[in-house]
């Protein structure tokens, strides 16, 4: 009886494959989205407002620097950050946290998480205008893509299900988008918004040394987790070396004929 449970198997989904941290936050977020539509209209949706994180408020509310990317703002369009913010943990979180471990993958995360409101309050204190409104996950899920591809920037995927794409693309795209998209009419908020994902892209590239909590290390001093972006490195390099002698041997067989 207790495997029909739902909640033990919601608990067993997010603790399979070694992404509990990813799993857990999409069921978070899920939840959290579903009472944001059940509380449309009613004053009990104000506590969404208590989670988002505003520039006004400054540090008076410092739980919004962490539970702005768990609240929901906009009507309909939360649909689509939802859908973003879904396909991003699940794809390009769940890769991170099983090659770094869910402790480092934690802290990863929280630092950008944070690092994004603490950059725009900088920004709103330096430049003063609009308030600046944070509430949705979709910035710490752009710092997902932004670090996934910093740690395979040769590897590609179908974007949109049908247009093949590198991540470094991808990834200098969400530089663009989020420059264009918070400092539209404001350069400076625009340049700082940029600090979470500069933070995922260097991190992820081995410009910051990440907290080892234990973690052994092999004889020429290199962790399991640059052991493994190694080897991943190294297949991709192998996949378009195959490719490459490929489509040669497709020319020279073009030529013959």
């Amino acid at each position: 009886m207790s495997q029909n449970n739902p909640i033990l198997q919601v608990r067993r989904w997010i603790f399979r494959d070694g992404a509990p941290i990813s799993r857990g936050l999409m069921v978070l977020l899920g939840v959290s989205l579903v009472l944001y539509f059940l509380l449309s209209g009613s004053e009990a949706r104000r506590v969404f407002s208590e989670l988002a994180w505003e520039s006004d408020s400054g540090l008076r509310k410092p739980w919004t620097l962490v539970t702005y990317a768990l609240t929901w703002v906009g009507g309909p369009g939360a649909l689509w950050t939802a859908l973003w913010a879904g396909f991003s943990l699940f794809y390009f979180g769940a890769s991170l946290e099983r090659g770094m471990g869910w402790r480092r993958f934690g802290v990863f995360l929280g630092v950008v998480t944070v690092s994004a409101p603490l950059a725009l309050l900088l920004a709103a204190s330096l430049a003063r205008g609009n308030p600046i409104f944070l509430a949705s996950f979709g910035l710490p899920a752009t710092c997902l893509l932004v670090g996934w591809a910093a740690r395979a920037p040769e590897a590609t995927i179908l974007f949109w299900g049908i247009l093949p794409i590198k991540a470094k693309w991808l990834s200098l795209a969400s530089f663009v988008f989020v420059l264009v998209s918070f400092g539209f009419g404001a350069p400076l908020r625009g340049v700082l918004a940029l600090v979470p994902l500069a933070i995922a892209h260097f991190w992820l590239r081995g410009g910051v040394s990440l907290p080892r909590f234990g973690s052994k290390e092999t004889k020429e001093g290199t962790s399991a987790w640059e052991r493994r972006r190694e080897e991943e490195l190294e297949r991709l390099r192998l996949k378009e070396l195959f490719e490459r002698s490929y489509r040669e041997n497709d020319e020279d067989g073009d030529k013959d004929s």
